[in-house]
């Protein structure tokens, strides 16, 4: 059990390493005015979790613990699109908070699909 649970830490530690990697190549390419890092983590995040969930058996579960639990839990960031999405609205920037509602949903689910298809 400590194993696993260092597992996911290490795991989910480079995930969300590598989500506040990307956040900083879009805010250095001053690409903040529309949450752009979130939508494509979100994104990325859910491709990866529907193409690991395509070839990962239950008997391979230090995999899921690995790759879902640890990496993409610590990579996504649907926490921060609630929150971005809210500042949105609370902006008055209605139009821009439903497109990036839209935008995480359709294309999350779509690679989701993706994802599981092509592994």
């Amino acid at each position: 059990m400590i194993k696993e649970l260092l597992l996911v830490g290490f795991c989910g530690f480079m995930g969300s390493a590598a989500r506040f990697g990307l956040n900083i190549w879009f805010t250095n390419r001053d690409l903040t005015s529309f949450p752009w890092a979130t939508l494509v983590v979100n994104i990325l995040g859910c491709f990866l979790v529907g193409a690991l969930s395509a070839f990962i058996t239950p008997a391979q579960r230090i995999f899921n613990l690995a790759g879902v639990v640890g990496f993409a839990g610590g990579f996504t960031t649907f926490s921060a699109f609630g929150l971005e999405t809210f500042l949105l609205l609370q902006s008055g920037s209605t139009i821009l908070a439903f497109a990036n509602m839209a935008a995480n949903l359709v294309l999350g689910i779509t690679s989701v699909y993706l994802g599981r298809i092509i592994f």
